[in-house]
C-alpha cells in the first residue's frame, strides 16, 4: 500500500474515526467500520465512512488507541478500471481500501461517479454511511405514461410503476 496523493477534494466535512488494533491506514485510502465497530482499511462489504486525510499506524495499539481523520464530503479523483463517460451518475462500490468498481455484489457502496476526466479515471462524490437500494426487476411491465386518476385500475398503476422504475434505472438513480 502507498500514501496516495489526494488529487481533488471539494467540501470540508470530516470526522475522526477510532482505529482498530493491528491496523495501518494510509493517506488517501478508503476507510470503513468493521464488525468490531472500529475504523479499518476498507474491506469489501463493510460500511464505508470516508477517505483517509492522513495515515494512521495502530499496529501495536489497542482498540481505539489512535484515531484517523477522514473526509466525509467531497469529490475525489480515483482510478476505476474501464470507466467511461457513460458511467457518470452510476453508483460506485469498493472491493478494498484502494480499489473501486461498478459491481455492487459483495462490495461496499462509496458514492457516485460525477465525472470521467479520462478513461479509467473518475471523480467520485462521497456518500459515506449510505446504503444503496436493492435492484428492482420488473416482469410483465408495459410502458405507460398516461394516468387518469378517475378511472385507473390496478394493472394500469402497476404499468406506471414499472415505467417509473425503468426511467429511474435508465438515469442510474436506482439499481
Amino acid at each position: 500500500m502507498y500514501s496516495r496523493c489526494i488529487l481533488k477534494q471539494l467540501g470540508c466535512g470530516h470526522l475522526y474515526a477510532r482505529f482498530c488494533p493491528g491496523e495501518t491506514n494510509y493517506k488517501g485510502s478508503l476507510v470503513s467500520v468493521d464488525a468490531s465497530g472500529y475504523a479499518a482499511p476498507l474491506a469489501a462489504g463493510e460500511t464505508f465512512v470516508g477517505i483517509a486525510f492522513e495515515g494512521c499506524d495502530n499496529s501495536a495499539g489497542s482498540d481505539g488507541d489512535k484515531s484517523v481523520r477522514v473526509y466525509t464530503l467531497g469529490d475525489f479523483e480515483h482510478a476505476l478500471s474501464g470507466a467511461t463517460v457513460t458511467d457518470i451518475g452510476a453508483p460506485v462500490f469498493a472491493s478494498g481500501d484502494d480499489t473501486l468498481t461498478l459491481t455492487a455484489a459483495g462490495n461496499s457502496f462509496v458514492g457516485r461517479c460525477v465525472d470521467v476526466p479520462a478513461s479509467g479515471t473518475i471523480i467520485l462524490r462521497l456518500q459515506p454511511l449510505a446504503e444503496t437500494s436493492p435492484a428492482y426487476t420488473v416482469t410483465n411491465g408495459t410502458t405507460d405514461r398516461a394516468y387518469d386518476a378517475d378511472t385507473v385500475g390496478i394493472a394500469e398503476l402497476a404499468d406506471i410503476v414499472a415505467t417509473l422504475i425503468a426511467d429511474l434505472q435508465g438515469r442510474k438513480v436506482i439499481g
